[in-house]
């Protein structure tokens, strides 16, 4: 689709339909503005997809992104380490907030941010929760899951908002989704989510900015759980952003 039509277009297209853009939350509205929390970002932006394109070219289609593909219960650890609070089974969480919403009748969004070739994705698990489940990708390798391939959207984290409507997610995900893009990461998930969602967030890169998304003093979040990126796990760290306005 030509960016014009992006930035103006009043719906998106998910997995579960056609789903209508909130008045005012159209990609090109000033209710989302590029540095909203974070005026520094720090690296260039653009450097998530140029690095992992070189890598893709460099070393074979896929081989950038396997170590992505990482299980749902592990989304907030390294693979080699079950979570152990405070990182929560990922997993389990959904379940639990999908059966709950269930019981209010109406279904769980959940938006996963970086799914590499997207073979660790269990759409069954979805489906059988009745959560609606959309994500984004920047692999183009062959061997992607074919199911993963139709629906996922080639973004990166920086550009979320011209792709899906605000306000309307329950869950923000990413494991080693963001790399050096964690600062306008939380930015477009805090826009995404709907009051009360939550943006989970791990990885082993882009320090720095963990520490920002800590200790920014912003009425947009909580921060709900966090555990810092120590030597003895390979560096990788975790958050747990909670919208609250």
């Amino acid at each position: 689709m030509h960016l014009l039509g992006v930035l103006h277009r009043k719906s998106v297209d998910t997995p579960a339909g056609r789903r209508e853009l909130p008045d005012g939350n159209t990609a090109s509205s000033p209710q989302f503005s590029s540095g909203y929390l974070f005026r520094k970002y720090g690296r260039k932006k653009g450097a998530y997809l140029e690095v992992f394109s070189t890598l893709e070219s460099r070393h074979g289609l896929h081989s950038a992104w396997e170590y992505v593909n990482t299980s749902l219960q592990h989304y907030a650890s390294e693979a080699d380490y079950e979570p152990a609070p405070p990182r929560p089974n990922v997993k389990l969480l959904l379940a639990k907030a999908a059966l709950e919403a269930r019981r209010d009748g109406v279904p769980l969004h959940v938006l996963d941010i970086g799914v590499g070739t997207g073979k660790n994705i269990d759409l069954a698990f979805f489906e059988m929760f009745g959560i609606s489940f959309d994500c984004t990708s920047l692999s183009r390798a062959h061997d992607m899951a074919p199911d993963i391939a139709r629906i996922a959207k080639f973004t990166q984290a920086k550009d979320l908002y011209l792709h899906f409507p605000g306000a309307s997610y329950d869950f923000v995900l990413s494991h080693y989704g963001v790399y050096e893009q964690l600062c306008p990461a939380v930015e477009n998930a805090m826009f995404l989510l709907k009051p009360g969602g939550s943006a989970l967030f791990s990885g082993g890169l882009d320090t720095k900015a963990f520490g920002k998304c800590l200790s920014c003093n912003t009425p947009v979040y909580a921060v709900k759980a966090f555990d810092p990126p120590v030597k003895e796990k390979k560096n990788h760290w975790f958050i747990w952003l909670q919208k609250t306005g």
